[in-house]
Protein backbone atom coordinates (compact mmCIF):
# COMPACT_ATOMS: atom_id res chain seq x y z
CA UNK A 1 0.00 0.00 0.00
CA UNK A 2 1.20 3.51 -0.68
CA UNK A 3 0.08 7.08 -0.24
CA UNK A 4 1.02 10.48 -1.68
CA UNK A 5 3.77 12.35 0.18
CA UNK A 6 2.85 15.83 1.41
CA UNK A 7 5.62 18.44 1.09
CA UNK A 8 5.68 22.22 1.43
CA UNK A 9 3.86 22.44 -1.94
CA UNK A 10 1.33 19.83 -0.87
CA UNK A 11 0.89 16.63 -2.86
CA UNK A 12 2.22 16.37 -6.40
CA UNK A 13 -0.97 15.27 -8.11
CA UNK A 14 0.60 13.29 -10.95
CA UNK A 15 3.88 12.68 -12.73
CA UNK A 16 3.41 15.71 -15.01
CA UNK A 17 3.98 17.89 -11.93
CA UNK A 18 7.66 16.87 -11.62
CA UNK A 19 10.22 17.92 -14.23
CA UNK A 20 13.72 16.62 -13.67
CA UNK A 21 16.72 18.68 -14.79
CA UNK A 22 19.52 16.90 -12.94
CA UNK A 23 20.20 13.81 -10.90
CA UNK A 24 23.32 13.20 -8.81
CA UNK A 25 24.38 10.54 -6.38
CA UNK A 26 27.17 10.19 -3.84
CA UNK A 27 27.79 7.95 -0.80
CA UNK A 28 24.23 7.09 0.19
CA UNK A 29 22.69 10.32 -1.12
CA UNK A 30 20.51 10.75 -4.20
CA UNK A 31 19.64 14.32 -5.30
CA UNK A 32 16.99 15.35 -7.83
CA UNK A 33 16.66 18.96 -9.04
CA UNK A 34 14.26 20.57 -11.47
CA UNK A 35 10.93 22.37 -11.65
CA UNK A 36 7.44 21.59 -10.36
CA UNK A 37 4.28 22.64 -12.15
CA UNK A 38 2.54 24.57 -9.37
CA UNK A 39 -0.86 23.99 -10.97
CA UNK A 40 -0.44 20.24 -10.40
CA UNK A 41 0.41 20.52 -6.69
CA UNK A 42 -2.35 20.41 -4.07
CA UNK A 43 -1.36 23.87 -2.81
CA UNK A 44 -2.11 25.28 -6.25
CA UNK A 45 0.18 28.03 -7.50
CA UNK A 46 0.19 29.55 -10.98
CA UNK A 47 3.94 29.29 -11.34
CA UNK A 48 6.84 26.91 -11.86
CA UNK A 49 8.73 26.11 -8.68
CA UNK A 50 12.43 25.25 -8.58
CA UNK A 51 13.02 22.29 -6.28
CA UNK A 52 15.68 20.01 -4.87
CA UNK A 53 14.69 16.62 -3.48
CA UNK A 54 17.47 14.80 -1.62
CA UNK A 55 17.22 11.25 -0.30
CA UNK A 56 19.58 10.24 2.53
CA UNK A 57 20.61 6.75 3.58
CA UNK A 58 19.98 5.37 0.09
CA UNK A 59 20.72 1.66 -0.15
CA UNK A 60 19.25 1.10 -3.64
CA UNK A 61 17.19 2.69 -6.38
CA UNK A 62 15.69 1.65 -9.69
CA UNK A 63 14.69 3.72 -12.69
CA UNK A 64 12.14 2.79 -15.36
CA UNK A 65 10.77 4.73 -18.30
CA UNK A 66 7.16 5.78 -17.84
CA UNK A 67 6.13 3.54 -20.75
CA UNK A 68 7.71 0.43 -19.16
CA UNK A 69 6.90 1.09 -15.51
CA UNK A 70 5.13 -1.80 -13.70
CA UNK A 71 4.60 0.18 -10.46
CA UNK A 72 1.22 1.67 -9.56
CA UNK A 73 1.35 5.39 -8.72
CA UNK A 74 -1.04 7.34 -6.50
CA UNK A 75 0.63 10.68 -7.30
CA UNK A 76 3.91 12.12 -8.56
CA UNK A 77 5.64 11.30 -5.24
CA UNK A 78 4.48 8.38 -3.09
CA UNK A 79 5.59 6.75 0.13
CA UNK A 80 5.38 2.96 0.11
CA UNK A 81 4.13 1.43 3.35
CA UNK A 82 6.10 -1.56 4.61
CA UNK A 83 5.81 -3.58 1.44
CA UNK A 84 6.78 -7.13 0.73
CA UNK A 85 9.48 -6.27 -1.78
CA UNK A 86 12.99 -5.82 -0.46
CA UNK A 87 15.80 -3.97 -2.26
CA UNK A 88 19.19 -5.58 -2.90
CA UNK A 89 20.67 -4.15 0.33
CA UNK A 90 17.95 -5.69 2.49
CA UNK A 91 16.08 -2.38 2.93
CA UNK A 92 12.45 -2.04 1.96
CA UNK A 93 11.48 0.14 -0.98
CA UNK A 94 10.15 3.36 0.56
CA UNK A 95 9.45 5.93 -2.16
CA UNK A 96 8.22 6.23 -5.74
CA UNK A 97 9.05 9.43 -7.62
CA UNK A 98 7.48 9.92 -11.04
CA UNK A 99 8.94 12.57 -13.32
CA UNK A 100 7.95 13.62 -16.81
CA UNK A 101 9.93 10.73 -18.39
CA UNK A 102 10.97 8.26 -15.67
CA UNK A 103 9.78 6.61 -12.46
CA UNK A 104 12.24 5.99 -9.61
CA UNK A 105 11.78 3.44 -6.82
CA UNK A 106 14.02 4.35 -3.89
CA UNK A 107 15.09 2.58 -0.67
CA UNK A 108 16.18 5.42 1.64
CA UNK A 109 16.00 6.36 5.33
CA UNK A 110 14.61 9.86 4.78
CA UNK A 111 14.30 12.76 2.36
CA UNK A 112 14.54 16.54 2.29
CA UNK A 113 12.44 18.64 -0.08
CA UNK A 114 13.53 22.20 -0.77
CA UNK A 115 11.79 24.84 -2.81
CA UNK A 116 14.82 26.76 -4.01
CA UNK A 117 14.79 30.06 -2.14
CA UNK A 118 12.39 28.79 0.59
CA UNK A 119 12.80 26.92 3.88
CA UNK A 120 13.67 23.21 3.41
CA UNK A 121 11.11 20.55 4.30
CA UNK A 122 12.59 17.46 5.97
CA UNK A 123 10.82 14.19 6.60
CA UNK A 124 11.82 10.96 8.27
CA UNK A 125 9.30 8.09 8.18
CA UNK A 126 7.90 7.11 11.60
CA UNK A 127 9.66 3.73 11.63
CA UNK A 128 13.07 5.25 10.90
CA UNK A 129 12.45 8.14 13.29
CA UNK A 130 12.02 5.72 16.19
CA UNK A 131 15.63 4.60 15.75
CA UNK A 132 16.92 8.11 16.21
CA UNK A 133 14.95 9.28 19.24
CA UNK A 134 17.17 11.26 21.54
CA UNK A 135 16.34 11.03 25.20
CA UNK A 136 17.15 13.89 27.58
CA UNK A 137 20.12 13.39 29.87
CA UNK A 138 19.34 12.45 33.47
CA UNK A 139 19.31 15.43 35.81
CA UNK A 140 20.95 15.47 39.17
CA UNK A 141 18.81 16.62 42.09
CA UNK A 142 21.56 18.76 43.55
CA UNK A 143 25.20 19.50 42.90
CA UNK A 144 25.98 19.03 46.63
CA UNK A 145 24.98 15.35 46.79
CA UNK A 146 27.87 12.88 46.98
CA UNK A 147 28.55 10.81 43.91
Amino acid sequence: MQRPVTTSVGEMKRRDAVYLHSLSQSAGTLRFAGKLNGKLCSRTMDEWIDYELTFHGVSAYECRSVADCPWHLESGFDEIDAGDEVAAGGERWRYLLATDDFVYRIAAARFEFDEVGAQPFSYRPPIAAARYVRRPAARRASASLPR
